[in-house]
């Protein structure tokens, strides 16, 4: 009997599985917030294309779901169809994904090994997006999670860095890393990714390739808690505990200077980066945190924020928590806020911190900018302007570079 490839085990049809939105029961008054129209999730449009998606095929794949007649669980949300079938989120993204694969092993049988690498990070990332939010428990997610890891180990051998893949034990478990190097015939600055509540590892590698390597700095990226590799571990307010496991494993690890490490935080994940400069002040050259989410749309949750209902189960996803009422998470919320827990209106930390923000983004607003670099004695803020938005990214980015480059 012909052995099946991974793509066509994993992805034989499958009508029966829970659909994404209807995994986290998180119910109460004003349930079913839109983010944008009559979309479930939030279409990361630019954040995409930065990450190295095609804007052209993103819009034909939401297009297809958009226009699907099969059957929704929610009428009302464009992206909820029903089971692995045409229309269904995963699988239209999946589907653009085996796409690049196929073109892939076209380029590598023609011997451009550039091309084909380009076409697996591609399919790597597209395999990634059928994941999103990346809810826990949600099968064909998994799927298409596990089909990412393969495609971005299999763009790995077809590239001139070098790649190693990292291991070590916390609490009793097998944590992965992977650190992403221009060279191993000496020791080199490293960034440490630290990426939002719906990113997997495997999808920065445009962040290195296009800013970190050219300046000399490594990279290395680890999947949050409850996320990825790190499943079995769920989000606590001690948001950097599996980053600062790491930070405590890198002096064994021969390739990378452990004395000249930064943070970088995106998101939420600018939540981990901040915390990290107060929980290891000794371990980190500095850190930079982009739209970070470290207080203001915390701490005002049950008040001001009318959180959209993706964000929502990303939360409680990610605490472990499959029913919860609205108002219970977001009394929860709170105890995320760097300054609830004392961090921010303590003694200034003495790691350098660079907060940057763009404008008219809820997520960080200039006060939350102005607050973190205040709790650093070498703090800097800085807003750019949002339009356009993937220049926007660019300008940030090539800003943190420059300022981690001050210090080397």
């Amino acid at each position: 009997m012909p052995r099946q490839n991974l793509s066509e085990k994993l992805f034989k049809p499958q009508y029966k599985v829970p659909e994404t939105s209807t995994l986290v029961r998180c119910v109460g008054e004003d349930n079913q917030v839109p983010i944008e129209g009559a979309w479930y999730r939030h279409l990361r449009r630019a954040y995409w294309a930065w990450l190295g998606t095609d804007p052209v095929e993103v819009e034909q794949i939401l297009a297809r779901i958009a226009a699907s007649d099969n059957p929704r669980s929610e009428a009302s949300w464009l992206d909820t169809v029903i089971g692995d079938v045409p229309g269904n989120w995963g699988y239209e993204w999946n589907q653009q994904a085996m796409a690049h694969q196929k073109l892939a092993i076209q380029a590598k049988m023609d011997e451009d090994r550039e091309r084909a690498k380009q076409e697996q990070l591609k399919a790597s990332l597209y395999f990634s997006i059928a994941g999103f939010p990346h809810i826990k428990g949600d099968v064909l997610a998994t799927k298409s999670e596990t089909l990412a890891q393969k495609a971005y180990k299999e763009a790995m051998t077809l590239q001139d860095y070098p790649v190693k893949q990292l291991e070590w034990i916390y609490q009793g478990k097998t944590i992965q890393a992977t650190l992403h190097l221009t060279t191993t015939e000496r020791t080199q600055p490293v960034a440490i990714i630290c990426g939002g509540l719906d990113s997997l590892q495997s999808d920065y590698w445009q962040l290195f390739e296009h800013y970190l390597a050219p300046a000399g700095i490594a990279m290395l990226t680890l999947d949050m808690p409850s996320m990825g590799t790190n499943q079995s571990f769920s989000l606590t307010q001690d948001t950097s505990h599996l980053h600062q496991s790491l930070l405590d494993y890198l002096p064994e690890v021969p390739w990378v200077d452990h004395h000249q490490v930064f943070a970088f935080g995106f998101r939420f994940g600018g939540n981990v980066a901040a915390r990290l400069a107060f929980m290891a002040p000794s371990q980190l050259k500095g850190v930079v945190v982009l739209q970070g989410m470290f207080h203001h749309l915390l701490a005002n949750a049950p008040k001001h924020w009318p959180v959209p209902q993706m964000y929502l189960d990303i939360f409680a996803s990610r605490m472990g928590v499959q029913n919860i009422k609205r108002d219970s998470l977001l009394r929860q919320l709170p105890a995320w806020s760097l300054k609830t827990q004392g961090l921010l209106s303590g003694r200034a930390t003495s790691v350098p911190i660079l907060a940057l923000g763009i404008h008219d983004d809820l997520t960080c607003p200039k006060s939350d900018l102005d607050l973190l670099a205040r709790a650093s004695q070498k703090g800097t803020a800085k807003m750019v302007s949002k339009q356009p938005l993937l220049d926007a990214y660019d300008q940030c980015i090539a800003t943190a570079i420059d300022w981690c480059k001050s210090f080397l």
